[in-house]
């Protein structure tokens, strides 16, 4: 993901409209958001990470309102974001619910939140959804995490690091998991762990004829058919033993022991 250009207006800590142009900021390489408190250091990851998701990180998400407190009566808040991702120019506009005043009379009336998800295509702009849930949706499969993981793994502000540094090994296990696409390797190890157990059960289906051939050929022949018999089949035994042992250490257990076989090689 490589944002562009992100634009507030009347949201968080700014009343009016602000710009900023990131494309400019990383000619430089890296860029560092400062200033004193209040300034607004924190809305702008604020903004960043609601015009992807629609929500902000932490706490901040369940205040009262997005909208700032000194805009202007009647100024909206929104955010619009034009970001690349996985190849795709993208423009989103977001604005959150919120109280204006009333045309007529007085008092207020709630606006509802909006969302329009835009891809540059030539050199026009068109829409992709105007739709909250489908939005949400679009921007966590390009991305590939959901808001809660993009907070924790992008979006650390005010020392949220060492929280997730923190965090069980499991929640840690499942985000990497997810950040690092590590499926098509579980799924190997599955498939390994699977054949290895399958053939596991074949071996030892197939010792167990081999042991009772031998063992119909010992009723039937008496001891000398049955004694020749094992000279033939035993070394095939063993060699089927070492091969189950051999296997052993590829899918971590299943495999037959030796000592399974061990009827073929003693028949008689």
């Amino acid at each position: 993901m490589r944002p562009h250009r992100l634009t507030l207006t009347a949201f968080g800590s700014f009343p009016g409209t602000e710009t900023v142009d990131f494309d400019a900021l990383t000619e430089a390489g890296l860029f560092l958001i400062h200033g004193p408190t209040g300034a607004g250091k924190t809305t702008i990851l604020d903004a960043l990470c609601f015009a992807l998701y629609g929500v902000v990180p932490g706490q901040r998400n369940s205040a009262r309102s997005l909208r700032c407190d000194h805009a202007p009566s009647g100024a909206g808040p929104s955010v619009t974001l034009e970001v690349s991702i996985r190849g795709r120019l993208l423009r989103i506009r977001r604005s959150p619910s919120w109280q204006r005043p009333k045309l007529r009379g007085a008092g207020v009336t709630e606006e509802k939140a909006k969302v329009i998800v835009e891809e540059r295509q030539g050199a026009a702009w068109q829409a992709l959804t105007t739709r909250l849930d489908e939005a949400g949706d679009l921007m966590g499969g390009l991305l590939g995490m959901n808001a809660e993981q993009f907070c924790q793994v992008a979006m650390l502000p005010q020392g949220d690091f060492a929280k997730f540094l923190r965090a069980d090994g499991d929640d840690r296990a499942r985000l990497l998991e997810r950040l690092f696409t590590v499926k098509i390797f579980t799924q190997a190890e599955s498939w390994l762990a699977e054949h290895r157990r399958t053939t596991g059960r074949e071996e030892q289906a197939l010792a167990q004829e081999v042991s009772y051939a031998v063992k119909r050929l010992e009723e039937a022949a008496g001891p000398a058919l049955g004694s020749a018999v094992t000279e033939v089949t035993g070394p095939a035994a063993s060699d089927a033993s070492e091969v189950g042992a051999a296997s052993g250490p590829v899918a971590g257990g299943g495999a037959p022991p030796a000592a399974e076989a061990e009827p073929v090689r003693g028949a008689g």
